[in-house]
Parts: structure tokens; sequence; C-alpha cells
């Protein structure tokens, strides 16, 4: 995935077309060897104060979808770091 912290606008973004194929979505949904994922990551702070992160994944598939799939997810801060449990990633074989 490359990142580009200098998108026009201050909002980091992130891209990746190296993908193998797979699914969207449990229930289905497929991807194809010539996908293209673009994420946009933004932090904000609400009008009570409180910290949040958003992330938005736009997917673009020709084979698969005739409009890009877009979902995006809110995270707020914590106060602390209690709930924080980091853990290794497991390595995947291609």
């Amino acid at each position: 995935m490359q990142i580009n912290v200098a998108q026009s606008g201050g909002r980091p973004s992130g891209g990746d077309n190296d993908l193998t194929p797979g699914w969207l979505r449990r229930n289905g949904v497929p991807y194809s060897s010539h996908t293209r994922i673009i994420e946009h990551y933004q932090a904000f702070e609400d009008p009570t104060g409180k910290q949040w992160f958003d992330v938005t994944t736009m997917v673009f598939d020709p084979e698969y979808l005739n409009t890009p799939f877009v979902t995006s997810a809110d995270f707020m801060k914590e106060p602390d770091g209690s709930k924080w449990a980091p853990h290794a990633c497991k390595q995947v074989e291609k």
C-alpha cells in the first residue's frame, strides 16, 4: 500500500492495486486482480470535543463493479489506553 501524506486538502490517503482476487463482503461479492483500492484518512473533533478518526475506502473493479464500492468507518479516541491490547499480525503466504 502506498501512503500519500501530501494530498491536497491535507488529508492523507493510501492506495493499493496489487491484490489477490477475493470477496468484498462475506455474502459473496467478488473482486478481481484488476481491483484498485483508495483510502482517505481524516482526524477531526466533534462539537462535544471528542476526537475521531475516519477511514473512507473506495474500491474500483472494472470486472465485477459497475460503480465504486465505498465504505466509511469512524473510530472515537478513548480517554486512556485501557482498551488497547495490540498483538502481532499473522503473515499470509501468497
